[in-house]
């Protein structure tokens, strides 16, 4: 280990900050460190307003899944009284009964349309 030949300390002075190999390295290290701080910035913004995106679209989306179920539990009969899927069960059946009138409903119009045969 020898001395050498590099000053340990090199002196802060302003008149010569513009000069050397050194300084200009360091402003360029600066400026970069700077930009990668304002992308790193720029880029929290982004994941930012994408996440306030995503969460209000699930808002959105649970909005309208809920005006649905509040909906169907005001056109089936005694839908307010159960849970989701009691609802379910319930509409399901209220379907199906609605479905069965309408089949003796057109059954009684085809009897009521057709001629009598009288012997």
């Amino acid at each position: 280990m020898g001395v050498s030949s590099q000053p340990s300390l090199v002196p802060l002075s302003f008149e010569d900050s513009n000069k050397g190999p050194e300084v200009e390295t360091m402003k360029a290290m600066m400026m970069m460190n700077k930009k990668s701080v304002k992308s790193r910035r720029r880029q929290g913004r982004i994941v930012m307003k994408r996440r306030a995106r995503l969460m209000e679209s699930s808002r959105r989306r649970a909005k309208k899944i809920e005006r649905r179920v509040t909906k169907l539990k005001w056109l089936i009969p005694d839908g307010e009284l159960v849970g989701l899927d009691g609802l379910f069960r319930k509409t399901a059946h209220y379907i199906l009964t609605l479905q069965l009138r309408v089949r003796v409903m057109q059954i009684m119009v085809k009897m009521r349309r057709t001629p009598k045969i009288t012997s």
